[in-house]
């Protein structure tokens, strides 16, 4: 907008909206010290960010059930103020939870899952000393994106997605991002590779080339078609590569 300021129009645009309070310490310590102290956060989140998340509740309250011809069987829970403890699940925690539902563990407790990491990224955008990060993850996140409708075991272990997968290679080497991308359960199961063998005997085989296709057409720019000399790679039968 005309009148904005440097400070405020180059947050603006590594952001999620520049803050007042980022614009003042860019007026004050200059852009290059305000980038190169958000390309180095901290592990996890900084330290007011952490107390606060910690510090929220939402409330959860659903009835008891008892089905012997489903086998379903939980009791009541009313907890009008539990803390966002999925959000800290290990992924361990996060398989035995989605194991036990609907059996033990009822549908509200899995909803919880997705309900508190949504909560948390809309959070941390706002008010993260780390926008930076922030910003990132949310490219990363679409680039890598995974479809949460295709079942829970997609959509349970995005909480770990997010955090374990995503968020400690935003800065990092893109080829270390795409391995740890390939072996997460989300995607695994989102593109079919939990599905995939290669079983003997033959018969038995089911290879599935969704991921590897995903990999070369939209995950990274597919095969190189040139050498490094600028003449072409040839295919199997000498052919051009496309």
């Amino acid at each position: 907008m005309a009148g904005d300021t440097f400070e405020r129009i180059a947050l603006n645009r590594v952001t999620f909206g520049a803050r007042d309070v980022d614009v003042a310490l860019v007026e004050r310590d200059g852009w290059a010290h305000w980038v190169a102290d958000q390309l180095a956060p901290p592990k996890g989140d900084d330290t007011d960010l952490d107390r606060y998340l910690r510090s929220l509740t939402f409330p959860i309250q659903y009835d008891a059930y008892d089905e012997d011809q489903l086998n379903y069987h939980w009791k009541a829970v009313d907890e009008p103020d539990r803390p966002l403890r999925t959000l800290y699940m290990s992924l361990e925690q996060i398989w035995d939870f989605t194991r036990r539902t609907p059996w033990t563990v009822a549908f509200a407790e899995t909803g919880r899952l997705e309900m508190e990491l949504c909560s948390a990224i809309y959070i941390r955008n706002a008010h993260s000393t780390y926008q930076l990060r922030e910003f990132m993850t949310d490219f990363w996140l679409n680039h890598f994106s995974i479809g949460k409708g295709k079942s829970s075991k997609v959509s349970n272990p995005l909480v770990s997605y997010d955090r374990d997968v995503i968020r400690p290679n935003i800065f990092g080497n893109f080829r270390q991002l795409l391995e740890d991308v390939t072996l997460s359960p989300a995607m695994g199961i989102y593109l079919d590779m939990a599905g995939s063998s290669k079983a003997i005997p033959e018969e038995e085989r089911n290879p599935n080339e969704n991921y590897p296709r995903e990999i070369l057409q939209l995950f990274t720019i597919g095969l190189y078609q040139l050498h490094p000399d600028g003449s072409l790679r040839l295919d199997a039968q000498n052919q051009p590569i496309p």
